[in-house]
């Protein structure tokens, strides 16, 4: 796993073990990036984080103010860590700030109050482990009406396995943008109807 552009390009980036931390594969990493385009100067949150991977490529590429979420402790140490080396890598003029907050991604509106309608990607990245409850809340923070206030305009990057199909009435009223399937994982992106 490595940071595939920008100022950080080709540094490596380590994982936890266990946490059911399931890293974005490179290939859809610059899928999902060859599809946002240039994401310099973006305001952006990494929902259920783990490694950071999807949070510091857009570091690396020029996001201005880059927030992670995850809730567990070792993910916590080594995004940490990784966030660090991804760091050095900017050039000293960059004018991006970075955040670490360790949460439960239901708390986001409490926890980044600040940042109410004013984030421009929202990547979920929720663990694909059977037993995990994460797919449920993800739907349940898109259903709930204080995520839909905070996300505002964002458009929201939602990573899931590929036998989870997400169709428009299961997360009405976003709406689907686009849909990518790689082998084993989906790519989902939605973002809510101006009318709602």
């Amino acid at each position: 796993m490595r940071i595939i552009s920008g100022y950080a390009r080709g540094l490596k980036l380590k994982c936890p073990h266990g946490y059911d931390v399931r890293p974005t594969t490179d290939r859809v990493k610059e899928s999902v990036f060859s599809i946002l385009g240039d994401v310099s100067g973006q305001r952006v949150v990494d929902l259920f984080a783990g490694s950071g991977a999807l949070g510091l490529e857009s570091l690396s590429r020029g996001a201005k103010d880059v927030v992670f979420v995850e809730k567990n402790r070792a993910p916590l140490r080594q995004l940490e860590i990784n966030l660090s080396r991804v760091e050095k890598c900017l050039p000293a003029d960059a004018a991006s700030s970075t955040r670490i907050v360790k949460a439960d991604v239901q708390r986001v509106p409490k926890v980044l109050s600040e940042h109410k309608n004013n984030v421009d990607l929202i990547f979920a990245d929720p663990p694909y482990a059977k037993n995990s409850s994460s797919d449920i809340s993800v739907m349940d923070m898109l259903n709930s009406d204080d995520f839909r206030v905070w996300a505002g305009n964002a458009i929201l990057i939602l990573e899931h396995p590929a036998e989870v199909v997400v169709a428009q009435n299961d997360v009405t009223p976003w709406r689907i943008l686009r849909q990518r399937q790689f082998n084993k994982t989906n790519i989902t992106f939605v973002q809510l109807n101006p009318e709602s």
